[in-house]
């Protein structure tokens, strides 16, 4: 073949192959890809480095099976604390935040925007991120204040009540009471039962998991005696043994739930009028109470409260006179009728006038 001809044959060749690289596309470039984590070097495309998340080092390639990879990368280089981005090689970057093969824009080293974390009413400053327990304010310093107040509320201690925050009063192993007021109730201390031998000295409220007795004291055994229910003289009605029901009515078994306890009445006078009621009804309404169980008396024969009726049979009668000047008479103290000095001649003046009065 003569060598214009085969000049000819060769411009042809290239043309075909230029055409063909036009409608396929170059092949991807292969280059030294370095592993993370120290897994060694590959020689792959730069797609292929990108996916396995190696550091593809275009024009290079790997020296041997045991390339580990130390030969240095330059990039851009973020200074630890903020500061200008430059670009230098990984060695020289120390302990900043490295971005290999990239150069340095105006968004490349941008921190987090920081602000007021709040947890709990505590503030701090710092990045979103760090801020996962509590509610972050970006841009927003503690200056202003934007965690609150912690509010304050009754804390008790050993029976004492303190107005404090809640961590204030856990801090120091209380119990605290979101919205509640100090008072000689609420952190009244009691027996706690929990289970057989099982006592604690604790408030009403912290024993949640069992059974407790106001101003019990976790004496020997105490969680062991049959509990029910005991009606204290006040009305009050609390589950104890009945060894710890004091001046009160104990049912065994009973719980006070199903249990009413109704204060002990009896007669309430006002002047001679007379009513049956509580103790601390009576004294309330400004009365004097006679005693539990006391009654009035009887259609007629007003007792508890009409002291002119001196003998108490068939009311106010001409022989409660007679009875009376003879308790006088004899000086016996039921003649002392206005509980003043003892028996004088004043005592018959004001029975006199109590009898005159009568009673209704």
């Amino acid at each position: 073949m003569s060598d214009p001809v085969r000049m000819k044959w060769m411009r042809a060749a290239v043309g075909a192959a230029s055409v063909l690289l036009l409608s396929h596309g170059a092949p991807a470039q292969v280059g030294k890809c370095c592993l993370p984590d120290g897994r060694g070097c590959v020689n792959v495309t730069q797609a292929q480095c990108d996916a396995s998340g190696g550091v593809f080092l275009a024009g290079q390639m790997c020296a041997s099976p045991n390339d580990n990879c130390d030969q240095p990368v330059s990039g851009a280089c973020c200074p630890v604390g903020g500061g200008a981005c430059t670009v230098t090689l990984n060695t020289g970057c120390g302990n900043g935040q490295f971005h290999p093969n990239s150069p340095c824009t105006t968004t490349t080293c941008t921190l987090p925007q920081t602000g007021a974390c709040c947890e709990n009413f505590v503030c701090r400053i710092t990045v979103a991120t760090d801020c996962t327990a509590g509610t972050f304010f970006s841009g927003v310093g503690c200056a202003t204040n934007p965690c609150g107040t912690a509010p304050t509320a009754a804390c008790c201690r050993s029976g004492t009540c303190a107005i404090l925050t809640q961590t204030n009063c856990i801090n120091t192993g209380g119990e605290w009471f979101l919205g509640q007021a100090c008072s000689a109730q609420l952190c009244r201390l009691g027996a706690c039962c929990r289970g057989p031998l099982q006592c604690v000295v604790v408030t009403q409220p912290g024993c949640e998991q069992g059974v407790w007795t106001s101003d019990g004291t976790c004496a020997q055994s105490f969680c062991t005696a049959a509990t029910g229910s005991c009606c204290r003289p006040t009305g009050a009605c609390v589950v104890t043994t009945e060894a710890d029901c004091t001046n009160g009515t104990f049912a065994g078994g009973g719980v006070c739930a199903t249990t009413a306890c109704t204060p002990p009445t009896g007669a309430c006078c006002e002047g001679t009028g007379c009513a049956i009621a509580g103790a601390a009804a009576c004294g309330a309404a400004g009365g004097s109470y006679r005693g539990d169980g006391v009654s009035c008396g009887t259609t007629g024969n007003p007792t508890a409260c009409c002291k002119a009726n001196f003998n108490a049979v068939g009311g106010v009668t001409i022989q409660d006179i007679f009875d009376f000047l003879s308790a006088w008479f004899s000086g016996l103290p039921a003649a002392d009728f206005n509980g003043v000095g003892g028996v004088t001649v004043q005592d018959i003046f004001e029975f006199l006038a109590a009898w005159f009065a009568g009673c209704p």
